[in-house]
């Protein structure tokens, strides 16, 4: 029982060192959170939007980092149903398999630095405002494929281009992200 507690006090302490063996970031500020914006618009594909923002890291330097995030729809995989709205760090869209490129630590430590950018991002675009954005862009996509005359699975493609190329011109398209 001692262990026990030794153990969940060292998890407190230290946080969970996820499956690469390394400990969450703890004891930020790891960002100053006024210093998060959209720098890429939310972009829409199949269910999903898509943003880049801009924010300083470290603190106090005056440089810029950026990342690409994803709105959950909670519907992927069974028990994250809680997750739905919620903004997840993404390197961008997998083509050839049509999938996200989801982080190594797909739900960042909220003490974390993209822990506390997606908390901003949560705030900036809450679930609601996510959610009326998410089906205007549905509304608009469902428009644009009946204007081109193409098939469900061609305005997709092209939607997920747009993201691609969205992330790679804010150099965060990553298929490989840590």
């Amino acid at each position: 029982m001692k262990l026990l507690f030794e153990n969940w006090r060292a998890y407190i302490e230290k946080g969970d060192p996820g499956t690469d063996g390394a400990p969450w970031e703890r004891g930020g500020p790891y960002v100053d959170t006024s210093t998060v914006k959209i720098v890429e618009q939310p972009m829409y594909w199949e269910e999903y939007l898509f943003v880049v923002v801009e924010y300083e890291y470290p603190v106090n330097t005056g440089k810029m980092k950026k990342a690409g995030f994803y709105r959950s729809s909670g519907a992927s995989v069974a028990g994250t149903e809680h997750t739905a709205g919620m903004w997840f760090p993404t390197g961008g869209i997998k083509k050839e398999k049509e999938w996200i490129i989801k982080y190594s630590e797909k739900y960042p430590h909220p003490d974390s630095k993209l822990g506390q950018v997606t908390s901003k991002l949560g705030e900036m675009i809450p679930p609601a405002e996510g959610e009326k954005i998410r089906r205007k862009m549905k509304g608009l996509r469902n428009q644009q494929r009946r204007e081109q005359g193409i098939r469900s699975h061609e305005i997709d493609a092209q939607h997920l281009d747009a993201v691609n190329s969205a992330f790679s011109k804010h150099g965060v398209y990553n298929e490989t992200p840590i």
